[in-house]
């Protein structure tokens, strides 16, 4: 069983979970300053995704909210960590694109964004239109 907590965080207030970001930045070989001085420059919206059953952070969402030229305001996923054995996991997926989905409608976008490193120096913008009614 899956729960989140969410929390709102204005640019210059510390990460919530920092002991989760250290974690995954230390098993995907990043620097974990570089990693949290950006996140912690911009106001956004962390997202936790918990399992009870282990009473541990298996994904952590940090969203932000931009202009972009084609779509208009569009919510972003500044960053998205997802500990190793949950990734491919329906329901943690799942779980993930309902929070995006979610915190889009909630701020008036009509449309998210992720990425998906295809190389360690190449990235896929992918764009999705939230669905009406959904969320």
């Amino acid at each position: 069983m899956f729960g989140f907590i969410t929390f709102f965080k204005e640019a210059g207030q510390a990460i919530h979970d920092n002991i989760t970001l250290l974690h995954y930045c230390k098993s995907e070989s990043q620097d974990s300053g570089k990693v949290s001085s950006v996140l912690v420059s911009m106001d956004r919206s962390e997202f936790y995704l918990y399992d009870y059953a282990t009473c541990s952070t298996v994904a952590s969402i940090f969203m932000v909210k931009q202009e972009d030229m084609h779509f208009g305001k569009v919510a972003c996923a500044a960053a998205l960590f997802i500990k190793k054995e949950y990734r491919g996991k329906p329901m943690v997926n799942r779980m993930v694109r309902d929070l995006m989905g979610a915190y889009a409608k909630a701020n008036g976008c009509a449309y998210y964004q992720r990425s998906k490193h295809l190389t360690p120096y190449i990235q896929l913008l992918i764009t999705k239109e939230v669905p009406h009614g959904r969320y």
